[in-house]
């Protein structure tokens, strides 16, 4: 399966970012750019740039372009679970919030 929306980010955000440096998928262990940018006491030449590679954060880990599809359709696949667990958070939220205004009605 493919990804829903080609974006620069992951679920479809238009706004992403890139390295031209050396930068490491940590959901796949892919190195792009390998020792491009990174301290080198051997090499001095700080104007070397690789390819533009997209990269975002998701829960915790640095990932690249290589694996935005992967999380996406497990994201899909995953949602009725995902549906089912947010609708009880929001519930517990709306009852403290309901005990949060009955005490302050009481004031």
């Amino acid at each position: 399966m493919a990804r829903f929306e080609d974006s620069p980010d992951l679920f479809g955000n238009g706004m992403g970012s890139s390295s031209c440096g050396e930068i490491i998928c940590e959901v796949c262990g892919k190195v792009y750019n390998k020792g491009i940018g990174v301290d080198d006491d051997e090499d001095d030449d700080d104007d070397e740039e690789g390819d533009s590679i997209l990269n975002t954060e998701f829960a915790g880990l640095q990932v690249c372009e290589c694996c935005f599809e992967k999380i996406e359709n497990e994201v899909l696949r995953r949602m009725p679970d995902i549906l089912k667990w947010y609708k009880k958070i929001i519930a517990t939220k709306k009852n403290q919030i309901s005990e949060a205004e009955a005490l302050l009605n009481g004031i």
